[in-house]
């Protein structure tokens, strides 16, 4: 599934995958969204898919690209006892998001 937004600011969102159920390749992903009618990017939010990246720079070369962390903080969490997981989620979620002013490096002690 590939939510997106239109310039105008209207809401869409393209099926991508086959009836057979595989993930088609990174290259057909995004071929797919251009069948679908999508032309122009301007930011593309991926998942981990390998050769996603080296496709979007191939053929949205420029469109920018982030990729999704909730997958990754998902798998890092998985890693951290129980006991644990409240505060280290407390802690990703405090240096993930974008900080601002004169108190934003406090806590490290910058």
């Amino acid at each position: 599934m590939a939510p997106g937004i239109s310039p105008e600011g209207d809401a869409g969102s393209w099926g991508t995958g086959s009836s057979t159920g595989k993930t088609p390749p990174p290259e057909g992903v995004l071929r797919e969204l251009r069948e679908w009618g999508l032309e122009r990017v301007l930011l593309l939010i991926t998942d981990g898919l390998p050769g996603l990246a080296e496709a979007i720079v191939c053929l949205k070369p420029l469109a920018r690209w982030q990729r999704y962390v909730m997958h990754g903080v998902q798998c890092s969490l998985s890693q951290v006892k129980p006991r644990d997981r409240a505060l280290f989620a407390e802690e990703l979620n405090r240096v993930s998001k974008p900080r601002t002013g004169p108190g934003r490096w406090r806590r490290w002690g910058s």
